[in-house]
């Protein structure tokens, strides 16, 4: 089965990409959504509320609205290209740094930074949390605290996410533990 994927060059400033894939949002969805992120803001579930604003009725959280987007585009966009995106050598990096982690991992975990590094490695945690989390929080990931991380990314495993990927490949499923 031939991956739908663009590498870099093939993409050009101002593009337009159709999708097939189309799916209604529903208020179950927003509700979870929610839920899931720990926004209580009356906006997304406060009917009543929102019958008096300018909006007349709840508005969909954007954070699922980005992150349905951007599902929706993967197999137009990434499926298949996102090491040859990254290129080998920083793909590499990862990995070695992943490795690196798991065989020598920071004890005891003092905050967020720790947590994250010792999930992912330095090199993934530079390249992607660090300077997401510091700016969404306004805090720097050494301020937050172990729990705080392990609540938001329960579940989130690079060896389950690599298993899983590897499994696609294979055409099978591979099961990988998963610890705090």
């Amino acid at each position: 089965m031939p991956m739908g994927g663009l590498y870099y060059e093939e993409f050009t400033v101002g593009m337009r990409i159709e999708h097939v894939l189309r799916r209604t949002v529903t208020e179950a969805d927003n509700l979870i959504f929610s839920a899931l992120t720990h926004n209580p803001a009356a906006l997304h579930l406060d009917e009543e509320y929102m019958k008096g604003t300018e909006f007349g009725t709840r508005i969909v959280n954007s954070g699922f609205t980005l992150a349905l987007m951007v599902g929706i585009s993967v197999g137009d966009t990434t499926l298949g290209t996102t090491i040859a995106n990254l290129g080998w050598w920083r793909s590499a990096a990862a990995g070695l740094s992943y490795v690196a982690a798991q065989v020598f991992p920071r004890r005891p975990e003092h905050h967020l930074e720790d947590f994250l590094v010792n999930r992912f490695g330095k090199r993934l945690y530079e390249a992607f949390f660090k300077s997401y989390t510091e700016k969404v929080w306004g805090v720097p990931c050494t301020a937050i605290s172990v729990d705080w991380g392990a609540q938001r990314i329960k579940g989130l495993s690079l060896t389950r996410a690599l298993a899983h990927a590897a499994g696609e490949a294979l055409g099978r499923q591979l099961h990988v533990g998963q610890q705090r």
